[in-house]
């Protein structure tokens, strides 16, 4: 008897289970579907941020509004910087920041010394020709000379990534202080592939970041200026700009960050983003119009898809994907126009007879 009844028991849970399954499948999945197509169509708070991740070689993911507003931004001061002024102090007119990091974070001692750069976690190699010690699980010393590896004193970026066996590895961060031997190291960098070098050392080394400090000291103008027109030529773009104030107005620190060539050779500002429309006399009939159109459309879809379903289910659909932009809309009319009013009312009514089905 127990058994029967546990038997019973049993196959009543497997029907109800049957039934659940049976409306999941009838009025679950097309909602699903509905809200994919919604998604594709319309939009979601996903950030598509595709141009980013195209133009920044896939280091930034930000929407496409956002990356706009920084391209013209740096159209802008870009402009600036190749005016290339004459002045007796050279960095006061010249080479500004073009570009702006969020969390971009100053590392190393206050005043002279530390770096601002944004944060990757990082192997840390450091190179000197002097005698160091690496505080312990920091970095790792190697005394060795950079320089452009034309002689058999130096060796240049691309013999030490050789070296470390890192050439199929990113430089997140390079960060160079060698008192006025920066120049010749940016145009072994940058400059024409040397003729001397051996077959596997020609592959050319582009760090993500490179941080220096620049000493003009008996460098003509047009030297310094070929020296950023390389890192720009590139796709380098400066994201800190700080002075030496012990070393004096022939000293600076510079932060630079490596995009594509597409991002820093572009010089005409790019349309922003569509945006909500206004009209001359600041009133927003064209974008309750276009919200209004969008509702209508979208209750259209609603009713093809789930006219054969409860209206339980129609109306949460209403409240999930059109309700909120009937409010907003209404919101912006502020009972302004009787006309807007009626249109938003319009939608509503349909919404009222679609989710009923009484027409």
């Amino acid at each position: 008897m127990a058994l029967e009844k546990q038997t019973s028991a049993f196959i009543i849970l497997v029907a109800v289970f049957g039934i659940l399954f049976g409306a999941y499948l009838v009025y679950s999945l097309p909602l699903i579907r509905f809200a994919n197509n919604i998604k594709n169509r319309y939009g979601t708070n996903t950030i598509n941020c595709g141009l980013s991740m195209n133009e920044s070689d896939h280091y930034f993911c930000e929407s496409d509004s956002d990356w706009i507003e920084r391209k013209n931004v740096y159209i802008e001061q870009d402009k600036r910087n190749q005016l290339k002024q004459t002045t007796n102090i050279f960095f006061l007119t010249n080479w500004e920041p073009n570009f702006q990091c969020r969390f971009e974070r100053r590392i190393g001692s206050t005043g002279d010394g530390g770096k601002w750069r944004l944060l990757p976690n990082c192997e840390i190699h450091t190179f000197d020709p002097g005698v160091y010690q690496c505080p312990v699980n920091i970095c790792t010393y190697h005394q060795v000379t950079l320089g452009s590896g034309d002689d058999n004193i130096s060796k240049s970026l691309e013999m030490l990534t050789n070296d470390l066996n890192h050439t199929k590895r990113e430089i997140d961060i390079f960060k160079i202080d060698i008192e006025g031997g920066e120049y010749s190291l940016f145009l072994s960098m940058f400059g024409p592939t040397r003729q001397n070098t051996t077959k596997n050392s020609k592959r050319r080394v582009y760090p993500r970041q490179i941080l220096f400090e620049i000493h003009i000291g008996g460098q003509a103008p047009s030297e310094t200026h070929q020296l950023f027109d390389s890192l720009r030529k590139y796709g380098y773009v400066i994201f800190h700009k700080e002075p030496n104030l012990i070393g004096g107005a022939d000293y600076f620190e510079y932060a630079m960050l490596k995009l594509t060539k597409k991002f820093v050779t572009r010089q005409k500002k790019i349309a922003a983003v569509p945006k909500p429309k206004v009209s001359f006399n600041l009133r927003w009939r064209e974008h309750i119009e276009d919200v209004v159109l969008n509702c209508t459309k979208r209750l259209g879809a609603m009713y093809r898809q789930f006219k054969g379903a409860p209206s339980s289910i129609r109306l949460q659909i209403y409240k999930t994907c059109i309700l909120a932009k009937l409010n907003y809309a209404r919101a912006l009319n502020d009972n302004t126009f009787a006309s807007f009013e009626s249109q938003l009312e319009s939608v509503q009514k349909l919404a009222a007879h679609m989710i009923t089905c009484d027409f």
